[in-house]
């Protein structure tokens, strides 16, 4: 899958280069943005969700009108404000068979700019804002990685599971590479099997001992008479 933003935001005129803009009671602003995604083969059952368009008020911000356009004609697209007053846009496609885009226009003033938004306090340990949601919870990827890892290192460090511990941290495509090749270029893309990456040898099965062979039993030759 191929995904595109191109975001288009105008700036209110300046009067001059480095100079803040014009005495003005209300600025307005014309935000455009589109999403395509490009898959590989058809996509089925698509349900994707948007929350791109500004709130109604925002500080000295007012959302003045909005539009959202889904290019696929048998698109079911549905609106409604979540708690903190932001719009979320939720579109269902029966079949895409190539691409889709997703089209935002919204107009913006602000009225008597210069007063800023204060978080509350409150934000701060707000349950709401610090539990996952179901799309940034740990998957079942991520728990089989921690659990391999606190094995592995438990084993070799000969300490107990209990004191090891095991950070996630992201790192951008350009800043590591793998099998000499840079992850930004695309040549190590395969991914890594995890199962086979801590997977620990199988112990031999012990082998039954192995018998000497018995030697074949000698036959006494029969020995001739003397002759007198």
């Amino acid at each position: 899958m191929t995904q595109v933003v191109d975001t288009l935001l105008p700036t209110p005129p300046l009067l001059a280069p480095h100079r803040g803009p014009p005495d003005a009671s209300q600025l307005t602003y014309v935000l455009r943005q589109r999403f395509r995604y490009t898959y590989d083969a058809p996509v089925r059952d698509l349900d994707h969700r948007l929350i791109v368009v500004p709130p109604r008020r925002h500080g000295d911000q007012r959302l003045r009108r909005h539009s959202i356009t889904v290019s696929a004609g048998n698109a079911r697209t549905t609106h409604r404000r979540d708690a903190d007053g932001n719009m979320v846009t939720r579109s269902r496609v029966p079949v895409v068979p190539e691409r889709v885009e997703f089209a935002v226009d919204a107009v913006v003033q602000r009225v008597r700019p210069g007063s800023g938004v204060l978080l509350p306090a409150a934000a701060l340990t707000d349950s709401r804002l610090l539990r996952p949601t179901r799309l940034t919870a740990a998957d079942e990827a991520i728990r089989r990685l921690a659990a391999a890892m606190t094995d592995a290192a438990a084993e070799i460090l000969a300490e107990p599971p209990g004191d090891i511990m095991v950070v996630f941290a992201e790192v951008s495509a350009e800043d590591w590479a793998r099998g000499g090749a840079l992850m930004l270029d695309g040549r190590a893309e395969e991914s890594l099997d995890l199962d086979a990456f801590f997977k620990k040898p199988k112990p031999e099965a012990p082998r039954a001992p192995v018998k000497p062979a018995k030697a074949p039993p000698r036959t006494a030759k029969a020995k001739s008479p003397r002759r007198r």
